[in-house]
């Protein structure tokens, strides 16, 4: 898995995560996902629920 910074108790970055990692990343207490790649890049997150109750939310980035 990618490797993550701890900003604060609530809120950590990293790289690109797969679709796979998000079982990884609920068990690790993840509650959320910001997933800011557009959905014509290679690597977009997809899975938008899933049944650990992780919630991915794709934001869409204007210019």
């Amino acid at each position: 898995m990618s490797e993550f910074k701890k900003i604060s108790d609530d809120l950590s970055v990293a790289g690109q995560i797969s679709d796979e990692q998000i079982p990884e990343l609920a068990a690790a207490g993840f509650k959320s996902v910001l997933n800011l790649r557009s959905p014509e890049e290679q690597g977009f997150c997809r899975m938008k629920k899933n049944k650990q109750k992780l919630r991915v939310w794709n934001m869409q980035m204007y210019r």
